[in-house]
């Protein structure tokens, strides 16, 4: 490579190029005749055999990186039985076999927390909450402070607020806020038994199953 060196080479490999450079003249430039190697396509059984002499091989491939969520109107049933999958129930489930108990053990007494402070802007929050559920009845208010009927907004595929309290155990849910005291007569989210009411609920279905569709969700 020393003799480029007085006549300013320049190699250029991309283009297969070579040009020189002699002072006071004009640059010489020489290309090499450059063809492009075509793919040659092979079957899998003697690429099999160049793999197991030692060969490298590569497997490109293509993968779809578009992820779409399945949704429950894209199944046939559901999008048949529309009024089942409601986005709001209109009020109060229907009466089942199977109510919600809160059992108490002996002797304890009824939990009194006083509510907890908040910054103004979580009382808005709590209050616009508060006059939502009113508004659409799903629970009621306690009757130390006088009686209205209110109930909250459910999403029926979540199972909860389908089953009614039983009405003896109807106290036992009374909580305190700071614009009242409420009591629900549905079941709701946090209550240990919830999953196990659920359940049974749930077993008394399977007997019909093998004469409807069902789905995994």
């Amino acid at each position: 490579m020393t003799w480029l060196s007085p006549y300013y080479g320049v190699l250029n490999c991309n283009t297969k190029s070579v040009t020189l450079e002699i002072l006071g003249r004009e640059k010489v430039e020489w290309e090499g005749v450059y063809k492009p190697k075509q793919a040659k396509n092979t079957s899998s059984i003697r690429a099999t055999k160049l793999v197991g002499h030692g060969y490298f091989s590569y497997l490109p491939h293509i993968r779809d990186v578009r992820v779409e969520t399945p949704s429950i109107e894209s199944i046939l049933v559901v999008s048949e039985f529309r009024e089942v999958f409601p986005n709001d129930l209109p009020g109060m489930p229907p009466d089942k076999d199977i109510d919600f108990c809160i059992d108490l053990e002996p002797r304890n007494r009824p939990i009194s927390i006083p509510p907890y402070r908040m910054v103004p802007t979580k009382l808005r929050e709590l209050k616009a909450q508060i006059q939502e559920l009113l508004i659409r009845d799903f629970f009621i208010l306690a009757l130390l402070h006088g009686g209205a009927s209110v109930f909250s907004k459910i999403d029926l595929r979540s199972s909860y607020y389908q089953l009614k309290i039983r009405p003896e155990d109807v106290p036992k849910t009374v909580f305190r806020t700071s614009y009242g005291h409420y009591e629900f007569l549905v079941m709701f989210f946090g209550l240990t038994k919830a999953p196990a009411t659920l359940m049974s609920l749930m077993n008394q279905l399977k007997v019909h199953e093998r004469n409807y569709p069902t789905h995994d969700l």
